[in-house]
């Protein structure tokens, strides 16, 4: 177990690259080029312009609030790559080990994982395949929970924008 022995395992598999953050400018699915010019967007478009981070900004009592509160929502943005990129090294971990016959590990060979589309499955079958039954159903209330509280914000954003911009404006202006 540990880092060590997923480590191990890609390297005997030939797949260490998949630990690279920053890839040749010729490799297919990430280049270093695109990644640092596509978080460099992704990450103005969710600080600066939107609406949900602007609304929790705007809601705060005083400029303190709303510093404290970006501050704090930046230190949570590290969370993802707890939650994402190390369950994903994990079922590749897996997943390489099923193709080497590692015993025990028969169930992953059902997909390919290094196919790009395939991949897209590893975070389920690494909740239903190694967690315990009442994870499982954990797991899924908290996926569901997550989204519906996304669109929720989401929704809550939208009628915010078209009350202030189109209604106010357009349609019923004071």
């Amino acid at each position: 177990g540990g880092m060590t022995s997923i480590l191990d395992t890609l390297q005997a598999a030939n797949v260490s690259h998949l630990m690279d953050t920053i890839r040749p400018s010729n490799d297919p699915n990430f280049p270093w080029t695109g990644m640092f010019t596509g978080l460099m967007l992704q990450s103005l478009w969710y600080w600066v312009i939107d609406q949900e981070m602007a609304q929790r900004v705007l809601a705060s009592k005083g400029i303190y609030h709303a510093r404290g509160g970006t501050l704090l929502a930046g230190f949570l943005k590290i969370l993802p790559m707890f939650l994402i990129a190390f369950p994903g090294l994990i079922a590749r971990t897996l997943y390489e080990r099923c193709r080497m016959n590692i015993d025990g590990y028969s169930s992953w060979c059902s997909t390919n994982l290094a196919d790009q589309h395939d991949a897209n499955k590893a975070y389920p079958y690494l909740v239903l395949l190694e967690f315990p039954v009442g994870a499982i159903g954990l797991m899924i209330a908290s996926m569901l929970a997550a989204m519906m509280s996304s669109l929720s914000s989401v929704y809550n954003s939208s009628s915010t924008l078209f009350t202030y911009d189109i209604y106010l404006r357009y349609i019923h202006p004071t």
